[in-house]
């Protein structure tokens, strides 16, 4: 019947809606091929790059540019000490560089590779080095700082210092002008010619006189100095610290134990024991113990003190500012040392070991634990005290033969001294 009939079939959409449809699915599947086009394109690109570079991963290395985006800025507002590297081209200043240690850390750098510039007020070191530039200047006086912007420091070790237990108890103001106002001077100096990093001498006089129970040292000790002198010291490791926190300019303060070695200027009224146990033993006169001769000391050789200074220096991630000791970790009494300086001396000497008055504010017993900067310097003292004094000894013996100056002012090399490399400024 014609209601069984079925009528021909009607299509759900008109042709002409369907046609649209159509283009509308090729337009879409030609846009996700385009898409993935260029998404094997860039993944190639990136495995690519990633065949020939040590980048872990494809997500380390995306997030590679925004990383160095951040520490360019960081290097454009101060050099990041994360980013400090050996070159060889760059300039190390030492303030203080004429004088015992001085002299030696210069030899250091310049044995390093690195060009060096020495700030100096001669007033007491005399050992010049044809192979750095000298510029004659006061740490107090701005004008003589700024004499060295032309020379493009890059790192500054500072060492110049008054030094004088004895001298800062009768004049503590020179102490708060050359050990603390003059390092505020060096440091903001440093700041402003964007150095990469700054090392000074500070001392192990800010532990004053512990007693045996507190013994060896740490660095974690509180303050206990007992003279301007260590005051001074430890006011300048405080500036350091500010510096770096108000600042960014990363430092690291080395308290010295007692450094000896060759150039140690037995003259100076400032010098260690073992420099005039020394000349005593080349004059053939009584090596003069003061007190029982019980005391103890750490000594530690000017090299190893230099090689510390150079480690803390270039060190690739120093943590903004610290503090280190510097020593071997080991002990020897006066009356211990004064029998082997006697004896390396031999038949050279007719002295014996004799006793006077202990002096006033004499440290009983001083030792330390050398840990912390082996963690994090990397630093350890190898001069056995035996040894070191061989080569002390070795040193004042060619003094006395007259083969070398240094003590009496001269050069490192023992050569004539000379104005070469040097650079002389109104003081």
């Amino acid at each position: 019947s014609a209601s069984s009939r079925r009528g021909p079939r009607r299509l759900a959409h008109p042709p002409g809606e369907v046609r649209i449809m159509f283009a509308r699915a090729a337009d879409c599947t030609w846009k996700r091929l385009t898409y993935f086009a260029t998404a094997v394109v860039i993944v190639t690109i990136f495995l690519s790059a990633s065949s020939t570079e040590s980048s872990p991963s494809l997500l380390a290395k995306a997030g590679l540019v925004k990383r160095g985006q951040q520490n360019l800025k960081r290097e454009a507002d101060h050099p990041d000490s994360s980013l400090v590297k050996e070159k060889k081209d760059q300039v190390v200043l030492v303030t203080g560089g004429l004088g015992f240690i001085g002299s030696h850390v210069v030899e250091e750098m310049l044995g390093r590779g690195y060009k060096v510039a020495i700030l100096d007020d001669e007033s007491n070191g005399h050992n010049h080095n044809p192979k750095a530039k000298e510029v004659k200047g006061d740490i107090t006086v701005v004008s003589d700082l700024k004499q060295l912007d032309k020379v493009g420091v890059d790192y500054v070790v500072h060492l110049a210092a008054a030094i004088s237990v004895a001298e800062s108890m009768k004049v503590p103001e020179k102490y708060e002008r050359i050990n603390i106002d003059g390092s505020r001077k060096v440091l903001e100096w440093a700041l402003k010619r964007r150095v990469k990093n700054v090392v000074a001498a500070s001392s192990a006089a800010v532990y004053g006189n512990p007693p045996k129970d507190k013994l060896p040292l740490k660095e974690s000790e509180p303050y206990a100095g007992l003279s301007p002198y260590a005051k001074s010291k430890w006011d300048m490791e405080g500036i350091m610290k500010e510096y770096w926190e108000k600042h960014k300019l990363p430092s690291t303060a080395l308290r010295f134990f007692n450094v000896y070695g060759p150039r140690q200027d037995p003259n100076n009224p400032y010098s260690g024991v073992i420099s005039l146990f020394m000349q005593q033993g080349a004059d053939s006169k009584d090596v003069m113990v003061l007190g029982d001769g019980e005391q103890t000391r750490d000594f530690v050789y000017v090299k190893d003190v230099a090689h510390a200074i150079a480690t803390a220096l270039f060190r690739k991630s120093p943590k903004g500012h610290g503090a280190f000791n510097v020593c071997t970790g080991r002990t020897i009494t006066v009356n211990e040392l004064a029998d082997v300086v006697i004896k390396l001396w031999g038949s050279a000497t007719t002295s014996k070991v004799a006793h006077g008055a202990a002096r006033a504010g004499d440290i009983k017993h001083s030792a330390c634990l050398p840990e912390m900067a082996e963690k994090e310097l990397g630093f350890k003292a190898k001069v056995k005290v035996e040894d070191g004094l061989a080569k002390t000894l070795e040193w004042f013996r060619e003094k006395s033969s007259g083969a070398g100056s240094a003590a009496k002012g001269g050069r490192t090399d023992g050569e004539k001294p000379s104005d070469e490399g040097k650079t002389k400024m109104a003081g």
